[in-house]
């Protein structure tokens, strides 16, 4: 693959990981917690984060 797709593909993946865990982590808070949003949404963010470094990590390695 070019290395203009591999990017692509990373970002994709982790904007995924952002909307999934985001979500899940809302949804488990939502009878807890009034905003839980105001959980997912930073889980989300940090999740999503987390796959692109280790995608690009893994890419250069």
């Amino acid at each position: 693959m070019n290395s203009a797709a591999v990017k692509i593909r990373n970002i994709l993946v982790s904007i995924a990981v952002f909307l999934v865990i985001g979500t899940a982590v809302t949804e488990v808070f939502s009878d807890i917690i009034f905003f839980s949003l105001f959980l997912g949404i930073p889980a989300g963010a940090i999740a999503g984060m987390a796959t692109f470094a280790y995608l690009r990590h893994r890419e250069k390695a």
